[in-house]
């Protein structure tokens, strides 16, 4: 096939031919410890833990693409001894094992430095030549989710290594347009992450709008008929078994569908009592099937 004119292809897919493609060893820093893991097993547990100190990144802080969450902390003393295994402000956090594709950014401001857990690795890259919020926008993307899948040890529990980590490949535009682009991305997740913080505001408005109307506590405009409380079990039709045909399970121009599923039913036997309040209109027969001396029951 043949190529775009001004492009190339490259292990991370068409680029540009002024981009380059490289390992994520080359575009780490030259500083010690550049890519590294967390402390062995046996150097760091629970009873390290404290309430202040130095936090310690673990999988529930990688929910975000910024390394965030309830944290717990070890003392500097500890850090100090594990100094080794320290991310700073910059560094790209990746998920060893469990939970592969987890890629999150050590914030700027709120600590000087964080400890990795035993399940986290972090790359510490050459920032005069790669955008670290570039990058994270990289293996957030599709191609870099699919390299890190793809890559991945399936044998137990998923995990990953530092020698894969080191081989990973990235698109390497000059340091300017990483900058534009990561800026322009951050524009958009702002603006997807006010979208959803408005839809969670709007689902809680809706969960109170439906304890307020199906109780009846408010009325809608042009409503004010008396509801009357009910027992389910009075408006239901019982079939002889539970392998009725269609003709027997839909009466003709009866309207009626079978009930399959409802959260107050499970198989064998419904709730011992299920009330409910409606309009008389609202209430009609329901047919339920139901294995024969059982009670009515809803696969």
């Amino acid at each position: 096939m043949e190529l775009m004119k001004g492009y190339k292809q490259a292990e991370v897919g068409l680029i540009p031919n002024s981009w380059k493609c490289l390992s994520i060893k080359d575009a780490a820093s030259c500083r010690a410890n550049a890519i590294v893991g967390g402390p062995f097993g046996s150097d760091l547990v629970s009873a390290d833990y404290q309430s202040t100190g130095v936090p310690v990144i673990r999988g529930q802080n990688m929910a975000a693409a910024t390394v965030s969450g309830e944290f717990v902390f070890v003392t500097p003393a500890k850090a100090k001894s594990l100094s080794a295994n320290l991310a700073r402000p910059g560094d790209l956090v990746f998920t060893q094992r469990g939970t592969l594709g987890q890629v999150s950014i050590v914030p700027h401001g709120e600590y000087e430095c964080y400890l990795l857990s035993q399940s986290q690795m972090k790359v510490t890259l050459d920032e005069e030549c790669h955008d670290p919020k570039f990058v994270l926008q990289y293996f957030a993307s599709g191609d870099g989710q699919k390299q890190i899948a793809k890559s991945a040890i399936q044998t137990g529990v998923p995990h990953t290594n530092l020698g894969i980590l080191r081989s990973y490949r990235i698109p390497a535009p000059p340091i300017r347009e990483q900058q534009a682009i990561a800026k322009t991305l951050g524009h958009t997740d702002a603006l997807l992450g006010n979208l959803d913080r408005l839809i969670a505001k709007k689902r809680d408005l809706k969960q109170a709008a439906i304890q307020l109307l199906l109780r009846g506590v408010r009325r809608l405009p042009g409503f004010a008929a008396e509801w009357k409380r009910v027992r389910l079990g009075d408006h239901l039709a019982f079939l002889k078994n539970g392998v009725n045909s269609r003709a027997e399970l839909i009466a003709e121009g009866s309207g009626l569908r079978p009930l399959r599923r409802h959260p107050h039913f499970r198989f064998g036997a419904p709730r011992s009592q299920i009330n409910c309040h409606a309009p008389a209109a609202a209430r009609e027969g329901v047919r339920l099937a139901a294995a024969g001396g059982r009670r009515p029951c809803v696969r």
